[in-house]
Parts: structure tokens; sequence; C-alpha cells
């Protein structure tokens, strides 16, 4: 099978490429469907014809930079929820055995509270299959992973003319895996795991406004964050609108829900006192992330080196020690509440509450200022 050479990309040139190409170094590597399926680059057969197409390429140029830039943030807070959830979930699983829910083959997941320190007590038994704990992480965990990355995204997102908005769609499982069957550790609350669940939460970032006002923000294109990918078999949480539209929407579910960017973060604030212990967990996690993200990206260059950088190997190496960094310093976190939680257990829940909402102010450092800052100017002041 023979393969078709590409030609120069100037304007009325039938040149072929040749090897090594000459490429446009400003928008190489730039993602098709998800993170890691790059498409080709702006390829010329000579110098010259790059530089005699600057004024038809720059249009199309920063386009391309752009797109690279947003599935280089989804990837960045995608793996920053991971990190988060094996650093601060409260929940373990006990136990993992084979069973029949309605009538198909299916997992029962036994789990229970935190009842000792983490490094006592891992998340989960050895014989826990790798899927199941990949997909425990985010199981109806969509809302909080919204909740969670709003600050950062705000700052990550500022430089970037974009639209954001937190969208409510009916999930399709792409894999028709096993039902999986939650159960606590006294038997009493039971949840299923649907392949057709009614609701799920993403975040949009659409490069462009609708084509018409008619057809709504569905129709303009960007870039789909789903952190909680896992839970339903999905391989990427990153992906073109499009593509997440045709293949991971169910069609014939209830229709899809747009709400302001910032609806999610509004939520959680009012519900802290309502839920003081993961509002605890949630506010914690988030001030970490904001501050070591922005320390590490600082250090690298900034936002726009990080999202520029020519090469996605090279982005790739920087991220996996950003990364490293963040997961070190929330497990430290998890180390420093645990000692304080566990240090009477006879204590009652209120004075214990009150210990670890006092120890909160240290995690207010600049990053988490400048993110709270970057998140006040995109969706205004909230109480």
């Amino acid at each position: 099978m023979s393969l078709v050479q590409p030609v120069c990309h100037l304007p009325g040139c039938l040149l072929p490429v040749p090897a090594p190409a000459v490429s446009c170094s400003s928008c190489l590597d730039v993602p098709q469907s998800d993170i890691d399926s790059l498409g080709p680059n702006v390829q010329y057969c000579s110098v010259p014809h790059l530089e005699l197409d600057v004024q038809w390429h720059y249009a199309e140029c920063e386009a391309r930079q752009k797109r690279r830039a947003l599935f280089r943030i989804g990837s960045l807070v995608n793996k920053v929820f991971a990190a988060s959830r094996q650093a601060m979930l409260g929940n373990i699983v006990l136990e993992v055995s084979k069973t029949k829910i309605n009538d198909k083959d299916g997992f029962l997941v036994r789990s229970a509270c935190c009842s000792r320190p983490r490094a006592e007590e891992p998340f989960f038994a050895q014989d826990v299959p790798e899927h199941i704990r990949q997909r425990w992480y985010s199981f109806e965990n969509c809302v909080y992973s919204v909740e969670e990355a709003t600050p950062i995204l705000a700052w990550l997102l500022e430089d970037l003319r974009v639209i954001i908005h937190e969208l409510y769609v009916s999930p399709l499982a792409i894999d028709p895996m096993e039902n999986i069957q939650f159960v606590s550790e006294d038997g009493r609350t039971k949840k299923f795991f649907h392949t057709q669940a009614p609701y799920h939460t993403i975040l949009k970032i659409s490069t462009e406004p609708p084509s018409s006002s008619i057809a709504g923000w569905t129709s303009a294109p960007g870039i789909v964050i789903d952190s909680t990918f896992m839970q339903f078999g999905y391989a990427e949480g990153c992906d073109d609108w499009f593509a997440y539209q045709n293949k991971k929407i169910n069609p014939n579910g209830p229709r899809t829900h747009i709400f302001p960017f910032g609806s999610c973060f509004r939520s959680s604030m009012n519900r802290i006192n309502e839920a003081p212990l993961p509002g605890y967990f949630l506010d914690t996690s988030r001030r970490i992330i904001n501050n070591v993200l922005y320390e590490k990206i600082s250090a690298a260059g900034g936002r726009n080196a990080l999202l520029k950088m020519f090469s996605h190997e090279a982005f790739r190496r920087e991220e996996r020690k950003i990364i490293f960094h963040l997961q070190k310093a929330l497990d430290n976190r998890r180390k420093e509440i645990d000692q304080l939680w566990f240090a009477d257990p006879d204590e009652e829940m209120a004075l214990r509450l009150q210990k670890l909402w006092s120890f909160l102010p240290p995690c207010n450092g600049i990053g988490n200022e400048v993110c709270m800052r970057a998140l006040v100017r995109r969706i205004g002041v909230f109480s």
C-alpha cells in the first residue's frame, strides 16, 4: 500500500514535503480527538515557502495553538483529580467478589469509611482488580471534580479567549462492562454502577460562539474535560466536543443541560456547613492544588511556556513532574490530617472538626490567592 506524500502548505504550491519536513514550529503536535491523537503538522517544501505563508497561516496557527493548549489543560486537570482522589478519598474497599446483578455477571464491592490513618489502612485489599480501583476513585465524583478544579482552571485559562460551561449530559458507556454493586460495611447502603446513568457532569470549553442562537452552545466547537471518565470505561477524559457527543453521550437519554462556569463551585461553598468533613477535604485539596500548580508551573516558565511547548513529549515530561510534586504535597497533608483526626478516637466529632478547620489556614498560599482572584475575574464575586 503506497502512502500519499504531503504537499507544501503554501497556497498554490504542489511540491512535495521533503524529509525531514519543514514545519511551522509554533503549532506542532496538535491533538485531534484526544490528548495523544496528534494530527499532522503544517509542513512546507522549503523555508522560503514557510516564510511566505505567514500571512495566510496566521489565523490557523493561532487556532491550532489554542486547541493544543486546551487539550493540555484538560490533561493536567484530569491528572490533578486522580492525584487528589488517591490521597484524600475517605472510603476504603474491603472486598471485591463476583456476583449476579439483574441476571448479569457483575462485581460486589464492599466498602467502609476509613477508621485508621492512611498509612495503616490502604484504600484497597491487595486482590482488588485495577479497573475496580480506577472506577472507585471516580464513581459519583463528577460534580466534586468540577468543584475542585474550578479555581485552577480559571487561572490556567486566563490568557485564552474561550467560553466555559458546565454540562449535565446523559453518558453512554463505551464498555458494556460488568455491573458493579457498592455496599457499605453495615450492608445498609447500596449503590449500583449503571452503564446508563441519567446524568453526568462535565466541563466544556468552547473555542468560538455557536453558529446561531437557536443552535445553542452544544453546536459550538470546543474541548471536553471529564475527570471521572474512568467510571464509564472511557480510555481518555479530554476529548474534542463533537467526538465526545458522538461516542459518549446517550442519544436516547435526557437532553443536555448547560450551566454557567462556577455553578458547581458556588454550590460547594454553600454545602460546606451542611457537610463539614467532606467540605474540609474538598477545600484543603483545592488549596493545595492551587498552590502547587501555580508554584511548579511558574518555575517551568509560566502558563504560556507550559502550554506552548513545541513538543508533546516535552509537555508530558513537565506534566509528570508537576503531578509528582502535587501527589507528594497531598500525601503529606493527608498524613497531617490523620494525625489530628485519629489522635483521640473518643473525642467528640464537633471538636475534631473544629481542630481540622483551624488547621486549614496554612494552606493559604500565593498560588491559592492567585487562582481565587482569577476565578473572581471570570465569574464575579461569590459568597
